[in-house]
């Protein structure tokens, strides 16, 4: 299996799953959303540009800095 970066960021990855003809298969998107609550509005925008641009079917991961329910939150800001 090979790997092809397409892009990244300080809060994202996006890769390209390649097959043994080195064809993309599917998508990989490393995600970290933004800590603060004033920029939580920017990790969804980039999630959404992301998908947006997606003609693979993707698997999305990673830290999304979003909780349900204060008492959830352990530490931090």
């Amino acid at each position: 299996m090979e790997v092809q970066v397409e892009s990244y960021s300080a809060h994202h990855v996006e890769a390209n799953v390649l097959d043994a003809d080195k064809n993309p298969v599917w998508k990989a998107i490393g995600f970290y959303g933004w800590a603060d609550a004033a920029n939580k509005n920017l990790s969804w925008e980039l999630m959404r540009k992301l998908l947006e641009q997606c003609e693979l079917p993707a698997i999305v991961f990673g830290d999304f800095n979003e909780i349900h329910y204060s008492d959830e939150k352990d530490g931090g800001y």
